[in-house]
């Protein structure tokens, strides 16, 4: 493994809403995601990016005052690359999550932790393929502008925007995506967007399905129930295409070698825009949705998320001072099935080195989440000054804590123990 050095003393970063108030803080969190992708060796990139949102974090967007300064927002997307583009049907991947927040939930849940899992993905991979052949892009999303104080159209007329202007996932895709690939699109394998997976619980009875899931899911609904609806796994949701679909099965077949349970959600030939507002499409949607010279032009996506408020928070989620076992387990396993997928859909003499390197057995042994994965969480996240989600009683630097963990390190390996 790479060296892990004393980074606790660093300054705690947190994702911010985007107004005029925290833009330093903004900054910097682009600044430390940017930072770990270019420690990892991968060619970091910027796409700068411009929408709109209510001067306050919770308020309705005017729609009026667009033109005013003060409903102007400007980002960026973090983007780094491994490998070369090759002409050939899959051989670009895209990994990415967003790092942005509507500015009144907690930043740990949505998304730190899908970052905090993206930056550790990256690094692995980086560190277990030493010349990848195929393209793979990780994307730190901007501008999530439909949670900033507007409203989506159902149909996408409007780019998916709401809160105005075009977010981070609909650039990503229509620009520079389509861009980097020379506008052959059969060259996308597909995007892996990574929503909220911090909520596990095992809990009989904690995994809720309503009759608009039930409809649209009838297959996840069944495989839950036989498990008395627990909250204990990550769902995948998936499109209807053949592109779709392999890259949902590798990811799914990757996932249960290691071990994680993981439950399709698949739309099939339902369109995204029937999801109920409590299981967010995110980035997903703007893959799905694409178009190229006004026509459709969809390329595969697939959402893992831990289903946001469907599911219920385990009864000790409000009390503990820090990461439950089984919240570092899920994170693990996350992590640990995405850089399986990634190394294994390289060729085989790229496969041949990740063996000869070893690291998803040190992933697996490990008795808990990668202390990074925990660094990076806290760096993201602690801020006491944050909202919090769903009444918790606690914020979400009280939330995270890395007390627990214990380091130590030398010029050839490290090594990290859960202290209980």
């Amino acid at each position: 493994m790479v060296l892990l050095k004393a980074m606790l003393v660093l300054a705690g970063l947190h994702m911010i809403y985007p107004n005029e108030a925290q833009k330093g803080a903004r900054e910097q969190a682009a600044e430390y995601i940017a930072k770990q992708f270019e420690e990892c060796g991968l060619r970091t990139d910027l796409q700068s990016l411009k929408g709109f949102a209510a001067p306050k974090p919770g308020d309705q967007l005017n729609y009026i005052p667009y033109k005013q300064d003060k409903s102007q927002v400007q980002g960026t997307n973090i983007i780094g690359l491994s490998g070369p583009v090759r002409d050939e049907a899959g051989a670009v991947v895209v990994v990415g999550a967003n790092y942005d927040t509507d500015g009144v939930g907690s930043p740990l849940w949505d998304n730190g932790a899908g970052v905090a899992v993206l930056l550790e993905t990256a690094r692995l991979y980086q560190a277990a393929v030493v010349t990848p052949r195929l393209a793979t892009l990780f994307v730190a999303f901007d501008l999530s502008t439909d949670r900033y104080g507007g409203k989506a159209s159902s149909d996408g007329s409007d780019g998916g925007g709401g809160g105005g202007g075009l977010p981070g996932a609909y650039s990503l895709v229509q620009d520079y995506l389509r861009s980097f690939v020379s506008q052959n699109t059969s060259t996308v394998g597909g995007a892996i967007v990574l929503g909220p997976l911090m909520n596990v619980n095992h809990e009989t009875g904690s995994q809720g399905f309503d009759s608009r899931l039930t409809k649209l899911f009838p297959d996840a609904q069944e495989e839950v129930a036989a498990r008395e609806y627990r909250g204990d796994f990550v769902a995948l949701v998936s499109g209807g295409s053949e592109a779709g679909r392999t890259l949902a099965k590798g990811v799914m077949d990757s996932y249960r070698e290691v071990g994680g349970r993981l439950v399709e959600f698949r739309l099939g030939n339902h369109s995204h825009t029937l999801l109920p507002p409590s299981l967010h499409a995110r980035e997903a949607a703007y893959f799905w949705q694409s178009t190229f010279k006004g026509l459709k032009s969809p390329l595969p996506a697939i959402l893992l998320t831990d289903t946001e408020t469907n599911r219920a928070w385990p009864r000790d989620a409000a009390t503990r001072t820090q990461l439950t076992e089984a919240q570092r387990e899920f994170l693990d396993t996350t992590v640990a099935s995405l850089v399986r997928f990634l190394v294994q859909r390289q060729p085989v003499e790229s496969v041949e080195e990740w063996r000869e390197v070893g690291l998803l057995t040190a992933l697996m042994v490990s008795c808990g989440v990668n202390l990074l994965l925990l660094v990076h969480l806290h760096h993201l996240c602690s801020s006491p000054n944050t909202g919090r989600r769903h009444g918790d009683a606690h914020s979400p630097s009280e939330t995270l804590s890395l007390q627990d963990m214990k380091c130590t390190a030398s010029d050839d390996k490290s090594s990290f123990t859960v202290l209980s």
